[in-house]
């Protein structure tokens, strides 16, 4: 097994590494370029997967937000609403207003028709009282005037007396009514004409309050219309993202599927009867950025995802800078059994574990081929002995958690005290 400290190795040596790692792939996955292309393949599978999920996080924050946005538009719509209730009471007004005045208008006319008839009417009569009572032609009681002024009887003078008394008291009161007519003609023209106005700058005000009640609904259908495309392309991306997921995720299981077929064919040319790999779907990626804000990632097999979650929370409630690997697939084992133990078929699959340096498990029979194992390193380096405080601290904590430590690597902690 290849401890964290080994990446401070000199770039020679990990040259020397990457060389046989390079003949090992070569010489164990045949064809060599087909070999290679998986490996990349997968690799370029899972940085992808990463960014997914980078993305999807983004996105459901982004998710929060258009959430919090709606409900901010709700608020906005309801103070809106009242408003709105508010120009539409306005709006009402104004036009009953308008009305009023327009009735006003309507009321004036016919009074002032009926006053002209009536202004009419009194001419006539009062023109009528005038040839009567002058020319004798016509009384009002349909006798005939000249005939009493020329009778010698002196009862018919006195009635004609009479008669023309009468005739011009009627003409008094006609005249009088006359003149109070034309002054009531004359104020209903005036009335008419104030309420027009009224009517004309009550609709200004009604062509003001309409404008300002569509402003209002169009600002309301506005903010709702943004709101729930905001939500839309939210969630769209939501599912884009979450299929693009499962898509990769796939994907990754069948690429890898494939590479562990043909290790497995390889294993067995060489006399190596591997277990079954682990079914990624059990690997657990545990995240620590929203308790913690450390962007600190670790995965692990799902049977122990909860205890190393509750190790590492604890750790860094205590502000320790504790970090570490956890799941690597079988190819990766190859490599390192390439760079510790040897290049050779016998090297990768037969040497004993400790004659490698440092130890290492065969490819297929490491706890970190299950997810079911961990190297932890203190303060960004590899715990590489048991003086570090790193280690001091795991002794203590860590088998509460059910880990134990390989004693010859003090960085390797398990479930089980087998690598």
């Amino acid at each position: 097994m290849r401890s964290p400290a080994d990446d401070d190795r000199s770039l020679p040596k990990r040259a020397l590494a990457t060389g046989l790692v390079a003949v090992v792939l070569c010489g164990l996955l045949l064809p060599a370029a087909s070999a290679q292309d998986d490996v990349d393949v997968l690799e370029e599978l899972k940085e992808e997967k990463t960014d997914i999920l980078e993305q999807s996080e983004e996105t459901i924050e982004l998710i929060d937000v258009a959430t919090a946005s709606v409900d901010e538009v709700t608020q906005a719509l309801d103070e809106l609403t009242a408003i709105v209730r508010v120009q539409e009471g306005r709006l009402e007004d104004a036009e009953r207003t308008v009305q009023s005045a327009l009735d006003a208008v309507d009321d004036a006319e016919v009074r002032r028709a009926d006053v002209m008839l009536e202004m009419e009417a009194i001419r006539v009569h009062i023109a009528d009282l005038a040839v009567s009572s002058f020319t004798g032609e016509r009384a009002i009681d349909g006798d005939d005037m000249t005939e009493l002024a020329l009778s010698e009887d002196p009862g018919e003078a006195a009635r004609f007396r009479h008669l023309l008394q009468l005739q011009t008291g009627s003409l008094a009161d006609g005249l009088d009514r006359l003149r109070s007519l034309e002054v009531e003609a004359d104020l209903l023209i005036a009335v008419q004409e104030s309420a027009a106005e009224d009517a004309a700058d009550g609709l200004v005000v009604v062509e003001a309050r309409a404008a300002e009640l569509e402003a209002a609904r169009s600002r309301q259908s506005v903010l709702v219309l943004a709101a729930e495309t905001q939500l839309e392309a939210r969630l769209a991306e939501a599912a884009f993202l979450e299929e693009r997921d499962l898509e990769l995720a796939t994907a990754i299981r069948d690429q890898q599927h494939s590479i562990n077929q043909r290790i497995a064919a390889v294993a067995q040319t060489n006399g190596v009867e591997i277990p079954p790999p682990v079914d990624l779907e059990d690997i657990v990626v545990l995240t620590f950025l929203e308790e913690f804000e450390s962007e600190f990632i670790i995965e692990v097999h799902a049977d122990i995802a909860e205890e190393t979650h509750a190790l590492f929370s604890e750790a860094f409630e205590a502000g320790l800078d504790l970090a570490g690997w956890g799941y690597r697939p079988i190819q990766r084992q190859i490599e390192l059994r390439a760079a510790h133990c040897g290049g050779s078929e016998y090297d990768i699959w037969h040497k004993p574990v400790f004659e490698c340096a440092p130890p290492t498990a065969r490819p297929g029979f490491s706890k970190h081929e299950q997810g079911r194992a961990i190297d932890f390193t203190w303060g960004g380096a590899s715990i590489s002995t048991q003086n570090n405080p790193g280690f001091a601290w795991l002794a203590q904590h860590a088998p509460k958690y059910g880990f134990v430590n390989l004693e010859s690597e003090p960085w390797h902690w398990s479930i089980t005290e087998e690598q």
